[in-house]
């Protein structure tokens, strides 16, 4: 159970964990440590680090000096899917009974391997929606800032360590929801991540065409009738009004900003299909529940890939 938060770690200065770690830094600065390796600590530490055009001095921690700084009591994982491992691995150093874990990660997965490597008593349920933070370089930007969704499986009465959070995120002015069933709103994220995500990023285009072109929104629409598909079976509370819904988040974006998937295929970077389509394609054989649209969704974000 957590005492008191003293100790923040972030792992990933992503769009998402750069924007938590500016909100943390601009209520405590003494609370935030950002570890990565000594070339990024060397560079940050001369270039500056910038989120919305603030220059954040943020205390830089090599995995080498983590073993000789205080213990975490809050870790932020903000890495990519294929990072997560090394992400893991980085928490052993810093990790202590108490110390509870967010990934920021997108999908349904995470959580689970932080639990299996790390210990179950670790992680919360956790996910951020409705921002539009994107980073070039060493520089964040973002108009809004969303919300972090967070909280153990069954909230109808919060743990300690929730509330502990919870205050924190008041305090530090980021918004926040707790909602009772953290596993149907995980698979409600992901619903929509697996829609999004992977349709822009084939198409290559901004929030402002999903707002508006219908053939864009079909698309959408058929995929994520796969993941309802398969949590009708799986036993998730997913309803056809999620289904429905599933463009609302995208609405109050900005039109000219991209899904985290479209903006690594306009980088020419791996995506994190995997967390994606591919598990939507692993969960239906696992349920018995066809999965064509994502099957070709897949297979055209490789076929891109392989073109980098």
């Amino acid at each position: 159970m957590l005492d008191q938060i003293q100790h923040i770690y972030v792992i990933g200065l992503g769009a998402m964990g750069a924007l938590y770690a500016s909100k943390l830094y601009d209520y405590n600065p003494k609370l935030v440590h950002v570890i990565l390796d000594e070339q990024r600590k060397m560079r940050y530490e001369h270039d500056g680090f910038w989120v919305n055009n603030k220059k954040y001095d943020f205390d830089y921690v090599t995995p080498e000096q983590s073993r000789h700084t205080p213990k975490a009591d809050l870790i932020i994982i903000g890495v990519k899917a294929a990072q997560l491992h090394e992400a893991i691995e980085l928490c052993r150093e810093i990790l202590q009974p108490k110390t509870r874990i967010i990934s920021l990660l997108n999908g349904i997965s995470s959580e689970n391997m932080i639990a299996e490597h790390l210990g179950p008593q670790h992680p919360f349920y956790a996910y951020g929606v409705a921002m539009d933070a994107t980073r070039q370089d060493t520089h964040v930007s973002y108009s809004k800032a969303g919300f972090l969704v967070f909280g153990e499986q069954n909230n109808q009465t919060p743990s300690s360590d929730v509330q502990q959070v919870q205050h924190l995120f008041e305090q530090a002015q980021i918004p926040y929801q707790t909602p009772v069933d953290m596993q149907y709103a995980l698979w409600k994220k992901f619903m929509l991540n697996v829609a999004a995500n992977q349709v822009t990023a084939i198409l290559k285009i901004p929030y402002g065409e999903v707002k508006t072109n219908q053939y864009v929104q079909q698309l959408m629409f058929s995929a994520a009738q796969e993941v309802l598909d398969i949590a009708h079976v799986a036993g998730i509370a997913l309803t056809e009004q999620d289904h429905k819904e599933i463009l609302i988040p995208m609405l109050q974006l900005n039109d000219q900003a991209y899904t985290s998937m479209c903006q690594d295929i306009l980088a020419k970077r791996k995506t994190e299909v995997a967390i994606f389509g591919e598990t939507v394609i692993q969960l239906g054989l696992k349920y018995h529940v066809a999965t064509p649209v994502n099957q070709v969704l897949v297979n055209m974000i490789h076929a891109i890939e392989a073109s980098f």
